[in-house]
């Protein structure tokens, strides 16, 4: 079974980027694109996909994610409140026979993602 973290930002208000901060290349909409059905988008969205760990356990996805960038969680929360974003980390989950997921999170990993503010989903189950 492979865990990966989707992190994604969103703002109805500034169009928003992620790649300089934490020194990656996400994918992206800005106010007023289009979507791929011809609707026009009322907010931009930015969002990378971190590579998947092979693992059962989610604590050990959301310790890898925030090895990747806790660092920059002071500069985060700036932009996001400059921006007037929201975050959001979606953790995604291939399973690939039906094996047993631990669908768990430790204080220490929701105390991290209180830190920065963001809501967290889950998709694959």
């Amino acid at each position: 079974m492979e865990i990966y973290i989707d992190l994604q930002i969103s703002s109805k208000t500034h169009n928003v980027n992620l790649n300089n901060l934490l020194n990656v290349k996400g994918k992206m909409h800005r106010i007023g694109d289009k979507s791929k059905t011809g609707i026009l988008l009322d907010y931009s969205q930015w969002n990378y996909s971190f590579d998947p760990i092979e693992t059962h356990d989610m604590n050990e996805a959301a310790t890898v994610f925030f090895y990747e960038i806790y660092k920059t969680k002071d500069k985060l929360n700036a932009y996001i409140k400059e921006t007037d974003s929201d975050l959001l980390v979606y953790f995604v989950i291939r399973n690939h026979d039906s094996e047993y997921v631990h669908f768990d999170l430790s204080k220490e990993n929701i105390n991290k993602f209180s830190e920065i503010g963001a809501s967290i989903s889950v998709d694959g189950l």
